[in-house]
Order: C-alpha cells, then structure tokens, then sequence
C-alpha cells in the first residue's frame, strides 16, 4: 500500500495479460478489489483493536453465540469504520484514471473518468462533453459522501482524542 501504482504497473500489466485480464472490465474489478480488501484489513483490525474486550464478554454472559456477539455488538460498532471505508476506497476507485487507462484498450468499455479524458485530443477538446461528464461523474461520489458523512468524520477522529 505504500508503494506508489508507478512502480508495480509494469508487472501487474504482466500479470494481467497472463491471466486474460486485460481488455475486459475483470482488470479493473480484480485489482481494486485487492486494494481494497488490504485497506480494509488495515481499518478494521486497527479500529477492532480499540473495542473494549468487556462489551464482547458481557454479551456472552447474556447468552450470545459468537455470531450474535459479533453481528449484534461488535459490528453496530463498526459503522463509523465501514462508513470511512466505503468513502475512501469508493472515491479513490471512481476517480482512478492511470490503471484502467492501461489496462482497458481503446475501442473497448472504459470508466467514466478514461472515457472523459478521451474527448481532450492533441488538436481538438469537445470542453462541452468533458463538463458535462464530469459533472455527472461527481454525482454519486457527492451522493456517497452525503450518505456516509456523519460515520466518515466519526471514523477518521476516531482514536485521534483521548479521554
């Protein structure tokens, strides 16, 4: 995750063309998935770590299974985690140009932002096409944040006061 896209571009567009990735939406799909599921482990096992073991314990005393324990107390409590990760791998994944730029050919489906920058060329730009599509391309990523704005501030500030 520290490791900027630009060093492991090459060798993942190896990898993508040895697994018949490349030209068809799976690319895509399949590498941000991966991302996002390290991201995900990272949150939540950090954000796991501050729950206080006695809420899990109580739970049991009243007779919770382990799946009750986790589905009924523990994950309610994930909300504001959830929410900041639905927001930062969603945004990042919307608005990721480089890897389907390379991994998509042209002539073929592409996202919405690759799709946009298409209409800009070496000698002529349709600007009415690029803000039109880039307005309705902030459309759900402002829908999302709206949605999940109360659990993204709670996420991020979470652990960052003590008391």
């Amino acid at each position: 995750m520290m490791n900027p896209f630009h060093l492991y571009m090459f060798p993942l567009f190896k990898q993508m063309k040895m697994f018949h990735l490349f030209g068809n939406m799976a690319g895509p799909i399949v590498c941000c998935v991966s991302g996002a599921i390290s991201f995900g482990c990272l949150l939540y096992c950090s954000f796991l770590k501050g729950i206080p073991i006695e809420i899990e314990e109580a739970a049991m005393i009243d007779g919770c299974t382990p799946f009750q324990t986790f589905w009924k107390i523990t994950f309610p409590l994930l909300g504001p985690c959830t929410g900041s990760m639905i927001i930062l791998n969603g945004l990042s994944i919307w608005n990721d140009y480089l890897m389907p730029y390379l991994v998509l050919p042209s002539g073929k489906a592409k996202t919405i932002t690759v799709e946009i920058a298409g209409f800009v060329g070496q000698y002529s730009a349709r600007w009415d096409i690029v803000f039109a599509g880039t307005i309705i391309s902030i459309v759900p990523a402002l829908a999302i944040f709206c949605a999940f704005q109360k659990y993204f501030v709670k996420g991020v500030t979470a652990g960052a006061a003590k008391g």
